[in-house]
C-alpha cells in the first residue's frame, strides 16, 4: 500500500508555496508480477493459479519492459468489485460483500 509524506500549507504558507513545487521528487516502489487478487489489490485474496514460477532476477528488466511497453493506449478493464460504481442501482461494493457478484454483470470502464 501507499505510504509517504504529504507537505500541507496552511495560512500565510500558502503564498510561498513555489519554492516547493519546484523540488524534484523521487519515488521507489515494489511490484508483484503475475500477481491478481479478487478485489484488484493488494488486500484481496488470491485469484491467479499458486504455482506461478518466480522470475529470475536476470529476467525481471526484460519481463516489466514486455509489460510497460503495453500500456500506452486506452484498455478496457472490469470495474473493481469493491466500488462505489451502481450497477441496478447499487454499488458494487455491496454484491461483493453479499458474494453475489456473478448475479450481476460487471461493467467495464476505459483507462
Amino acid at each position: 500500500m501507499a505510504r509517504g509524506l504529504l507537505l500541507m500549507l496552511v495560512g500565510e504558507a500558502t503564498k510561498n508555496q513555489r519554492p516547493y513545487e519546484l523540488h524534484t521528487k523521487q519515488y521507489r516502489f515494489e511490484a508483484l508480477l503475475g500477481f491478481e487478487t479478487d478485489s484488484y489489490d493488494i488486500l484481496g485474496m488470491c485469484a491467479t493459479d499458486a504455482d506461478r514460477v518466480p522470475l529470475l532476477p536476470a529476467d525481471v528488466e526484460a519481463h516489466v519492459h514486455r509489460y510497460v511497453s503495453r500500456l500506452p493506449g486506452t484498455h478496457s478493464q472490469l470495474m473493481p468489485p469493491y466500488s462505489a460504481v451502481r450497477v441496478n442501482g447499487k454499488p458494487l461494493f455491496s454484491y461483493a460483500r453479499q458474494g453475489t457478484l456473478d448475479m450481476i454483470t460487471i461493467p467495464r470502464g476505459d483507462v
